[in-house]
C-alpha cells in the first residue's frame, strides 16, 4: 500500500511540473530528442553545377593532363548529393612521356571542380584477360552506383585488339563513391539484357561521321540528366584521330554541345 502511495505520489508531482512548464512558456514548448545524431543528408549540399556548354568545358579544361588525358563514353549520373560522376570508356593519359591506356575510368564533378577518380587509373578492374567498357551508369541508393559493363576479350597488346564476348549481355559492377570523390569497387552484379535505352551509350558506330581528314566524332550522347539553363541538355560526342600526327591527349576529350 506504501508503494501506490509513493507511486501515485510521484506521477502527481511529474503532472504538476508538466503545467508548470506549460504556464511558464506560455504552452510553447520545444521537443529536443537527445538521441539525434546529424546524418549525411542534413549536412550543407555540395554547390550547383554548371548549367552552360562554357560552363562545363571550363571544368574540362581545368582538369589537368597529368590527371586525365581524354576518354569515349561519357555517361554521367547525378548523385542524391548534388555531384556529379562522369564514366568513360577507353581512356589516353601521358604521364612521364608514355602515354597509356586505361580500359575505364570515372570524374567526379562537384560543382565547377571535376577530380579524376583514384588518379585516374582504371576503376572497374580487369579480369584474366577481359576488360569492362560502361554502358550506363545510375545511383541505386545514396553514394552507390551501378554500372552496366560490356565483357571485352584482349586479344593481344594493340591498340584495337579486342574482340566482343556477349554483345546482347550487361555485367553490373557495384561501386561506392568516397567523400574524396575516388571509389572502392565493391564486386560484380548479375548478368543483364544490354540498356539500350536514353541514358544508355548508343550502340557502337552509331552516330559515327567525318569532322575532317583523319578526324571523327561517334558515340553522341545527350546527357537528360543535365539539363541546362537555355531549356536544352549538354551533349557530349566523342572523337579519335588517324591523321598520323602526334597529338595531345586534351584532343581526344569529348566535345560539348547542347540539344
Amino acid at each position: 500500500m506504501r508503494t501506490l502511495k509513493m507511486t501515485a505520489m510521484t506521477v502527481l508531482i511529474i503532472l504538476l511540473g508538466l503545467l508548470l512548464v506549460h504556464w511558464l512558456t506560455g504552452g510553447q514548448q520545444e521537443i529536443v530528442d537527445r538521441t539525434y545524431e546529424p546524418k549525411e543528408s542534413a549536412m550543407p549540399g555540395n554547390p550547383p553545377l554548371p548549367n552552360t556548354v562554357a560552363g562545363f568545358q571550363a571544368a574540362f579544361d581545368d582538369l589537368d593532363l597529368y590527371d586525365w588525358g581524354g576518354g569515349d563514353g561519357a555517361l554521367t549520373t547525378v548523385l542524391e548529393d548534388g555531384r556529379l560522376v562522369w564514366f568513360f570508356g577507353d581512356t589516353l593519359t601521358k604521364r612521364g612521356g608514355i602515354v597509356w591506356m586505361p580500359r575505364n575510368t570515372s570524374i567526379v564533378q562537384t560543382g565547377r571542380k571535376m577530380h579524376a577518380v583514384n588518379d585516374g587509373v582504371q576503376v572497374i578492374p580487369t579480369t584474366e584477360h577481359y576488360v569492362y567498357w560502361p554502358l550506363k551508369v545510375k545511383e541505386t541508393r545514396r553514394n552507390h552506383i551501378t554500372v552496366w559493363t560490356e565483357k571485352i576479350k584482349l586479344t593481344g597488346t594493340g591498340v584495337f585488339s579486342f574482340k566482343r564476348v556477349r554483345p546482347s549481355m550487361a555485367r553490373q559492377a557495384r561501386l561506392k563513391v568516397l567523400a574524396n570523390g575516388d571509389m572502392k569497387f565493391l564486386g560484380w552484379g548479375e548478368w543483364v539484357p544490354q540498356p539500350f535505352d536514353k541514358y544508355s551509350a548508343p550502340p557502337d558506330g552509331e552516330g559515327a561521321r567525318i569532322i575532317g581528314p583523319g578526324h571523327w566524332g561517334y558515340a553522341r550522347m545527350v546527357h537528360y540528366d543535365l539539363p541546362l539553363a537555355n531549356g536544352k541538355y549538354l551533349v557530349t560526342e566523342c572523337q579519335n584521330w588517324d591523321d598520323g600526327q602526334t597529338r595531345s591527349t586534351r584532343e581526344y576529350r569529348p566535345m560539348l554541345s547542347a540539344e
